[in-house]
């Protein structure tokens, strides 16, 4: 961003968001080498990831809800939400 915007956190119930000022303009999400989101709940946790391009390569992660590999009978996945308003790129080791 070339100009200062503002950026708010809101928390609502179980839902945590950023919103951004308005008119600003969409950018880029890279997730390369090494990254992870890891949205870690026994209920809930969603990621949303809202851009003009998104990009994913290399060993990345993205979990919502749970952890990996969890013996918890009431543990619940949730959702993985990719939004763009360009291209979305995910090669296939990640």
């Amino acid at each position: 961003m070339s100009t200062l915007r503002t950026a708010e956190l809101l928390h609502s119930a179980n839902n945590l968001n950023i919103r951004f000022s308005e008119n600003i303009q969409k950018l880029d999400v890279s997730l390369v080498k090494q990254a992870k989101v890891e949205i870690i709940s026994k209920d809930w946790g969603n990621v949303v990831i809202d851009a003009r391009n998104i990009n994913i390569f290399g060993q990345r992660a993205i979990y919502a809800g749970m952890r990996v590999r969890s013996s918890a009978v009431s543990s619940t996945s949730q959702d993985v939400i990719l939004n763009s308003t360009a291209t979305v790129k995910v090669n296939q080791n990640s």
